[in-house]
């Protein structure tokens, strides 16, 4: 494969065409990211997807949070304008410009996200309390009442029940998006005697600042506490809770108004639905163990469905319960050194390229993925009695089946001949993106 992508190179340099050959080898090296050039020809390099605000915080915080506009190649773009490799991009700033909150929306780098969030979060406090008696007033406007109209009393009320010292500091939380106006403003206009019940109040909530509103929790991306989110709300759903990266956020992008910002509470004490799913050869008993090694973790079933993808595999969606990463984590854990034992006949489960150790995917180019893999089949098999020496049957599923070439070369190091019988299926795409994955059918020598 190597010596393809050489000759590869070799050709498009015979045809003299330099910006050919450099864009080829950056693409071939670094898929995943995005190489773009500063008016003064600094290279940047960005994730793949970045736009013109992500390379104007990369240049510097100050420029990302000052600029206005953006140039691409010399035109005018706007600047959500996703760049591609080799443009030439210059930030047009302003004074006294800032970011404007719709940039959450689709920044894609860390430091452009953390930066706008920041520098809302420390708007001056005055600029907070004016927005937000604006933002009340708005909110207000739905039940035909406003800030003045609600009196001095019942104002003073409200500020009791929400524990805040003063009107002043009601007003910077709603500004600062720590509180919700349109939640604020219901609460409001309650009234005397309608509050809700000493119940309610004492309910320990989710999400911070959703007093009074049912909240929910999207079935599109499960998230979870920790994971950053967004709130959208909803006619007749109250608040829907987003993970700020769900994929199916772009839809509703065209609504800015309805996008609320929220996070966590400090102490949460309740379970989460989140999916996951389980490829597995087709055996029999095979759904009551994964089960079982699920249900053996504390862990509530919600829901289960079965995909048949062929005749020799199929795909187990599960909706369980866990109450965090944490828990969760151990699920996956769990499952992925599961082997499923029929007599002397052991299925060892299909493996990817993570390692144990930080659960992240091994990415150092095709050797290092399949020798973590095999390293994994090799842990599993250990647990289940074996070695990999016991294996009868190797699956090797790649999305580059030219990989194959290179599992061969290196049986040698984990096997003893004779080998096992492999086969190779290629395939368009790997859990968590990983370009190799092994399942393995192992049978244990009988005992006397």
């Amino acid at each position: 494969r190597a010596r393809e992508w050489l000759k590869n190179l070799m050709e498009i340099q015979e045809n003299d065409d330099s910006e050919e050959f450099l864009e080829s080898i950056k693409v071939d090296l670094f898929p995943d990211k995005v190489y773009v050039f500063t008016p003064n020809g600094d290279i940047k390099r960005l994730p793949k997807g970045s736009t013109c605000v992500d390379f104007a915080y990369a240049v510097h915080t100050g420029v990302g949070n000052r600029c206005v506009a953006a140039k691409v190649d010399r035109r005018l773009v706007p600047l959500r304008t996703q760049l591609r490799n080799g443009q030439t991009v210059e930030v047009i700033t302003a004074r006294g410009a800032t970011p404007n909150p719709s940039w959450v929306n689709f920044v894609v780098t860390a430091k452009a996200r953390t930066a706008i969030r920041q520098f809302l979060k420390t708007m001056r406090r005055t600029e907070a309390e004016d927005l937000g008696r604006r933002l009340l007033d708005h909110a207000l406007g739905e039940f035909q009442t406003s800030v003045r109209k609600l009196g001095k009393k019942r104002f003073n009320e409200l500020i009791g029940e929400l524990g805040v010292d003063s009107s002043k500091t009601l007003f910077a939380q709603i500004g600062l998006g720590e509180r919700l106006a349109p939640l604020i403003a219901k609460r409001a206009a309650v009234p005397e005697g309608g509050h809700t019940s000493s119940a309610e109040a004492d309910t320990p909530l989710d999400i911070i600042g959703t007093e009074g509103l049912v909240v929910s929790y999207a079935r599109c991306c499960f998230p979870l506490p920790g994971d950053p989110i967004i709130g959208y709300l909803s006619a007749g759903r109250g608040i829907v809770v987003h993970r700020d990266d769900c994929g199916n956020l772009a839809q509703y992008r065209k609504q800015p108004e309805k996008w609320i910002s929220v996070d966590w509470s400090e102490s949460i004490d309740r379970a989460f639905t989140v999916e996951i799913r389980v490829e597995v050869i087709n055996r029999v008993g095979v759904l009551a163990a994964v089960t079982s090694q699920i249900s053996d973790l504390q862990t509530n079933i919600e829901s289960v469905s079965i995909d048949e993808r062929d005749g020799d595999s199929s795909t187990i969606t599960f909706q369980i319960h866990v109450k965090s990463r944490h828990h969760l984590g151990k699920v996956l854990r769990s499952l992925m050194s599961m082997a499923i034992r029929c007599g002397d006949t052991v299925y060892l489960s299909g493996q990817i390229p993570l390692d144990p150790a930080t659960m992240t995917l091994v990415d150092d180019g095709p050797e290092a993925a399949i020798r973590q893999v095999l390293d994994n089949l090799s842990a599993v098999a250990r647990a289940a009695g074996g070695t990999l020496n016991h294996i009868a049957k190797l699956n090797v599923f790649l999305v580059d089946l030219g990989d194959f070439t290179l599992v061969n070369e290196l049986m040698a190091e984990y096997f003893e001949k004779p080998f096992p019988a492999r086969a190779a299926i290629g395939v368009a795409a790997l859990p968590k993106g990983a370009q190799v994955e092994m399942d393995a059918i192992m049978v244990l020598p009988q005992d006397g």
